[in-house]
């Protein structure tokens, strides 16, 4: 009971520190400097904030009013994905949003997957299996899993995937085309990790792996264009 309790206290503290006025301002001067300014993406950029009692990611949208618009719905989208991934292993912690356009997660150290010297291949590649198997259990796909910026190699060994805007919900069967765009995105997620795994060679996937690969009608003629245009898996 006394550590159920500790955690309800540090999740309070957590949350009082990001309703705090105090909290918006270091944002906004944080991106206005560039101070502790860990990633750009797509989306925006990302702080890390560290005081005696937590290691946090901020993820901030930014750039001119249509596009912080945009990228506001998306990260409220993420926000509702990491929702509902909350306990799957290899996501990481998600303690809500500071303001409208911050959404605040756990701190994972690590390396991003494209730099990551793997100790142990194989078991690395069936935990991250297992993580986005798990995602799409809760009815989350995330649909952008072949950018290997969106996935971390964590100091501990265990894969995270990071970066839910693009992620499709599952909803109730007479959601049929959102859906069937549901079922499409569960086989690209499955499919990148294949490719990861094999570094892009495809004719060397194997045994049961081969089993588990299911191309999509869009990754076949998205590989046929990048073969036409003499680009690199």
């Amino acid at each position: 009971m006394q550590e159920k309790n500790g955690h309800y206290d540090a999740d309070r503290c957590l949350q009082q520190t990001l309703t705090a006025p105090d909290f918006g301002d270091w944002i906004q001067r944080s991106l206005a400097s560039g101070e502790h300014l860990i990633a750009t993406g797509n989306q925006g950029m990302v702080l890390r904030y560290c005081d005696h009692q937590h290691d946090l990611a901020i993820k901030c949208v930014g750039g001119n009013a249509l596009l912080r618009g945009l990228r506001s719905w998306m990260l409220r989208r993420e926000y509702r994905a990491f929702q509902r991934l909350q306990g799957v292993p290899g996501i990481p912690r998600c303690y809500g949003m500071a303001g409208a356009q911050a959404l605040v997660l756990q701190y994972v150290p690590g390396s991003s997957y494209r730099h990551a010297q793997l100790q142990d291949r194989e078991h690395w590649f069936v935990r991250l299996e297992q993580t986005v198997r798990q995602m799409h259990a809760r009815g989350v796909s995330h649909g952008d899993l072949k950018r290997k910026a969106n996935l971390l190699a964590a100091d501990d060994g265990q894969p995270y995937v990071l970066d839910l805007g693009t992620a499709v919900f599952k909803k109730p069967v007479w959601h049929v085309c959102n859906n069937w765009l549901f079922r499409q995105h569960c086989r690209a997620d499955i499919n990148a990790v294949l490719k990861h795994k094999y570094h892009g060679r495809y004719d060397q996937i194997q045994g049961t792996d081969l089993t588990k690969l299911d191309v999509t009608n869009a990754e076949r003629g998205w590989r046929r264009l990048r073969r036409w245009l003499g680009l690199q898996h």
